[in-house]
């Protein structure tokens, strides 16, 4: 018997090392660099949505694969401290857990190294993930190649016939067509969720509202598009509408879009009208910048919706 989960994030799970207020790469071993501050984190697209869905108070199930390692171990231990259901979680003894090491430097320019995502296929998905759910999200969907065609268009039928509300994020696509992988795909998603970058090279457009016009007609109902500390821009059968973000001053911007991306779900699935939904996606994407570690700063979603009403 699978417990009730509102949302089921599916995608890339792995752990991030942060590395804040970066002066310079030392050339030498001996030329200690010293930083401001340090983080190992459970991270992942899919991880990042899933422990800021939780911690917004809504209940998650993460389906994701990691590695038979020390670092997969900890990622198990840490979603359960947040209250994520892990239980589909695939564990591999022939895979190791990704490793993304992040640089922050004191001029907020960043860059980062990652190690290869384990491939998560269909087999590796039990389409019993679903049930007793509300939502389903792919998470880093361009990022993971293996997750393209019939393996998520199954799951995203089923989804749609057992009458789940679809999201979808993209990240970045490690291919020059970044269209193509989306095309069968989009026609079962609801809300699709993008940066300004990813609009832009998946539509082919470079003006927002034209390439938010360009994604809707591939099949999503709602077209939400980050635009960091300019807020977002949303569209859908009610119209289009620029909410503008919210000023804070950020600590660590990783996994920002992330928190954007749990709590548009969040809004949506509760049928928040959409200019509240946006606005509180833009409040707690802010917030999550405000510590290291983008959930850390976030609290009960229905408290942080009391002004936004």
């Amino acid at each position: 018997m699978v417990s009730r989960s509102d949302l089921v994030v599916v995608g890339e799970v792995g752990v991030d090392v942060i590395l804040l207020g970066v002066s310079k790469i030392p050339k030498n071993w001996s030329d200690v660099e010293l930083v401001e501050e340090g983080a190992l984190l459970p991270a992942g697209s899919a991880g990042y949505v899933a422990q800021c869905f939780s911690k917004l108070g809504g209940s998650c199930r993460l389906v994701g694969k990691i590695g038979d390692d020390d670092l997969g171990r900890y990622l198990v231990r840490q979603f359960k401290k947040y209250g994520v259901d892990v239980n589909f979680l695939k564990i591999s003894s022939d895979e190791e857990t990704e490793i993304t090491v992040i640089l922050i430097f004191k001029d907020w320019e960043k860059i980062q190294f990652i190690t290869k995502i384990p491939p998560l296929t269909s087999e590796d998905i039990d389409p019993s993930c679903l049930d007793g759910a509300r939502a389903l999200h792919f998470a880093g969907y361009l990022l993971m190649p293996e997750l393209w065609g019939d393996a998520s268009e199954q799951l995203a039928r089923r989804a749609k016939a057992d009458g789940l509300f679809v999201s979808l994020n993209t990240q970045m696509c490690p291919r020059e067509d970044w269209a193509s992988p989306l095309k069968e795909v989009l026609k079962y998603v609801d809300l699709l969720l993008v940066d300004e970058e990813e609009a832009k090279r998946i539509s082919g457009a470079q003006v927002i509202e034209s390439a938010s016009k360009a994604l809707r007609e591939l099949g999503p109902k709602i077209v939400a598009i980050k635009m960091g500390k300019e807020g977002c821009y949303v569209s859908s059968k009610e119209g289009e509408i620029r909410v503008p973000g919210v000023t804070v001053s950020p600590i660590c911007t990783v996994g920002a879009g992330d928190a954007f991306d749990s709590a548009f779900i969040l809004g949506a699935i509760n049928r928040w009208e959409i200019g509240k939904t946006a606005r509180f996606a833009n409040s707690v994407a802010a917030l999550s910048t405000t510590k290291l570690g983008c959930s850390t700063a976030l609290f009960n979603a229905d408290d942080m919706a009391k002004n936004l009403a």
